[in-house]
């Protein structure tokens, strides 16, 4: 069996069921009419294991500094979206997330849920595997959950972890059908990749690669052994029975799970220092921008698009980790409501922030609902409104410092009245900063040149900056292609892997960028005095443009799409979801594949009432920043074809993830497009400067002021309500 996933053996996925996105809305709709009669009690275990007592260097796995962030978000999800109370969300960390104390705090739920209560479980932290006694399933492997006090015993052994054999004892004990179970964890491979940690310490099927001793091999301890007799005792189970049952599917309800069974689950940083899963990332921002209940499927659907987008800043491919959705057999379970509650639609409106402390007139929020590549913006001086439940603003905060995902800010009340704790926040104008910078990793393949890389890389660009791998984001890493690495990537079949030796840049998941390597033997003085100094500019330029993305928060009714010559369908999209008022489209739509020499056409649409300026720049996937010029205004209530005259543009290399952004004003952009069209007619390396300074202008123009050149030397803020940056991405292949 290629894929199984860590509950069952064959789940009961969306495709296999033949359900449609339409379909699952449907149907959870009418469950929620049901479910609706009356309220049911609810409560939520969480666990988040960022540092393990067990933990060496060279032991193979790490540290997950995002593990305990992912279940504080959780936390706040559920109580401030979905009506948890706060004392029924339990959550321990770290050394208290032992393997008793797990178990202590699951039999506390079995004795506590009646039928029809809620339940949700999520777990971050590290999985593994374990060699299965019972043969349950075609590899012999039971997938773990390694507690806090777990080891990795040299050459094998037995481990304190929870295996999945236990874990469907434990679902099938609780007394509800309502059960949700989140992983955010994996158990292939292993230690970190780039700048991401992949969550999985090494187990019995890493030691079987490794070519351990003969008979090497990880077990379960008899700790967890008796336990699994004593829970079958409990449920008058037979071995028989209970390894059937498993290999049928889940005991009760659903789970969400991070990755695929062959897939590693990353731990990422993203804007500078804000750790988190990047599946427990996708799930909760999704979350916080829901206003109406959605079908589990559903949200599996636009969490896989998420995390997709989320690893595409991250790689140079779709598909490295592909959340899935499990169900009990035979149960319709992806057409329930999101964790199984029907009465979400009653809280309110989409969100960027909540509200969770209140001193007079400061507020502490948590920006749960900001998408992770443009948090960066939300700092001192951007605004956030207030809104009640029917979506009418009350009130303004402004912010005045942030710290991850946590943020201080200063309420304008517009009427007399009091802000409570759990009040959500809409983004009303951001601010970028006036320090933003380009992060490139050094990784340790440069030996000692490091420290050349670190001196020169401000020269090109007083705005790059050389950090350590590990400790912060990074937007790209420069490195050297080693055999290691390389032989992985063979083994991954990517295309155009660069020779060992070669000197590039990759993405911070450790994939080459295309189009950035020269050959074996060059230096890091060679490359960075010469060749790269273009690459990096266009970087640069395609770094600022990200951050004015705000497809969830613009108030402008806009739209923008690509679509393959002569199709009647849009190949990808995206609906500016708050400014049309609804459903989004697009944002939770995975990535689409365009193959070269396909001809496509862009097509922009303004809903407005008035007309919008507008600018179009393609992304290619080396980083290289290419302009669409055509006529800037688009008139209102028109959708306008990209070229037009029935021309089309033909897709060209590199391969990988692209994007079409789409820029649209209600101030006038005149002199950016005018500089947008002079640079799709330029040649050369003096592209990427002019590169630079073009979206500089485009800033400038944005914020209204038009002031030449102040984008270098201050913060500049955007309002929503004035404009809307949308990226349509798709994946360029052979």
């Amino acid at each position: 069996m290629k894929r199984r996933h860590f509950l069952q053996a064959t789940g009961a996925t969306l495709a296999t069921l033949g359900f449609s996105q339409l379909e699952l809305q449907q149907q959870s709709l009418r469950y929620a009419k049901v479910l609706a009669q009356s309220t049911p009690r609810k409560r939520a275990l969480l666990v988040g294991i960022s540092d393990y007592l067990a933990i060496r260097e060279g032991s193979g796995w790490a540290a997950l500094p995002g593990a305990v962030n992912d279940v504080e978000m959780q936390r706040e999800l559920l109580v401030h979206r979905f009506g948890f109370k706060p004392d029924d969300v339990r959550l321990i960390t770290n050394e208290n997330a032992k393997r008793e104390n797990i178990l202590h705090e699951f039999e506390d739920l079995i004795q506590w849920a009646k039928p029809g209560d809620v339940i949700v479980i999520h777990y971050s932290g590290h999985g593994s595997t374990v060699d299965d006694p019972d043969r349950t399933f075609k590899d012999n492997l039971n997938g773990t959950l390694v507690p806090w006090d777990s080891d990795l015993p040299p050459g094998g052994g037995e481990v304190e972890d929870i295996t999945s054999g236990t874990l469907f004892l434990l679902m099938a004990a609780l007394k509800t059908e309502n059960v949700t179970v989140v992983l955010d964890s994996c158990y292939a491979g292993g230690g970190t990749r780039g700048n991401l940690v992949i969550r999985s310490r090494p187990g019995q099927a890493e030691l079987l690669l490794r070519g351990d001793r003969g008979g090497a091999m990880l077990v379960a301890s008899p700790a967890e052994r008796a336990y699994q007799e004593q829970k079958l005792a409990e449920l008058k189970l037979s071995r028989a029975d209970w390894i059937r049952q498993r290999q049928a599917g889940l005991a009760k309800g659903v789970a969400l799970v991070a990755a695929q069974r062959n897939q590693e689950a990353a731990d990422a940083t993203f804007a500078g220092d804000a750790h988190a899963g990047v599946f427990t990332y996708a799930l909760t921002r999704y979350l916080w921008q829901q206003t109406r209940n959605e079908a589990m499927g559903t949200v599996l659907i636009a969490t896989k698009a998420k995390t997709e987008r989320l690893l595409k800043t991250l790689t140079n491919q779709a598909a490295t980790q592909t959340p899935d959705l499990q169900t009990k057999p035979n149960s319709s379970n992806q057409t329930q409501p999101t964790y199984f509650l029907s009465d979400f639609a009653t809280r309110g409106q989409a969100a960027e922030a909540v509200v969770t402390k209140v001193e007079g007139n400061q507020v502490q929020i948590l920006l749960n609902g900001v998408e992770p590549q443009v948090l960066e913006t939300f700092g001192k001086g951007a605004n956030l409104t207030l809104v009640n439940a029917q979506g009418a603003a009350i009130a303004t905060v402004e912010i005045t410092g942030r710290n991850q995902l946590h943020a201080k800010g200063t309420v304008k009340l517009k009427t007399p009245g009091t802000i409570a704790s759990g009040t959500l926040l809409q983004e009303r104008s951001r601010v970028i900063p006036s320090d933003w910078s380009l992060r490139i990793g050094l990784d340790p393949s440069l030996g000692s040149e490091a420290a050349i890389a670190k001196a020169e890389l401000p020269k090109i660009q007083s705005r790059i900056e050389a950090v350590p791998l590990l400790q912060q984001e990074v937007h790209y890493i420069l490195g050297r292609m080693t055999k290691p690495v390389y032989d992985a990537m063979q083994q991954r079949k990517l295309a155009d892997i660069p020779a060992v030796g070669s000197l590039g840049l990759f993405y911070s998941g450790l994939e080459p960028l295309p189009e950035s390597f020269g050959k074996p033997g060059e230096s890091v003085a060679q490359a960075l005095e010469q060749r790269l100094q273009p690459k990096f500019k266009f970087l640069l330029a395609g770094r600022l443009l990200k951050l004015m993305l705000n497809p969830t928060s613009t108030r402008l009714n806009v739209k923008a799409a690509v679509r393959i010559a002569g199709a009647r369908e849009f190949a990808a999209q995206v609906v500016a979801v708050r400014g049309g008022q609804t459903a989004p489209l697009g944002v939770g739509q995975s990535a689409k594949q365009i193959r070269v020499n396909e001809k496509i056409q862009i097509v922009v649409e303004n809903n407005e009432a008035k007309d919008l300026d507008c600018a179009i720049v393609f992304l290619s996937a080396d980083g290289e920043v290419q302009p669409l010029p055509f006529t800037s205004i688009v008139p209102a209530k028109t959708a306008i074809e990209i070229p037009g005259n029935r021309t089309t543009v033909t897709v060209t290399p590199p391969l990988g993830m692209s994007e079409v952004m789409v820029v649209f004003s209600t101030t006038s952009l005149e002199q950016a497009i005018t500089q947008l069209q002079v640079l799709s007619e330029t040649r050369g390396d003096d592209r990427a400067g002019q590169a630079i300074s073009t979206v500089n202008t485009l800033l400038d123009e944005l914020v209204g002021g038009g002031r030449r050149g102040s984008s270098q030397t201050q913060e500049q803020r955007l309002d929503s309500q004035q404009m809307a940056a949308l990226s349509v991405t798709f994946e360029i292949i052979g």
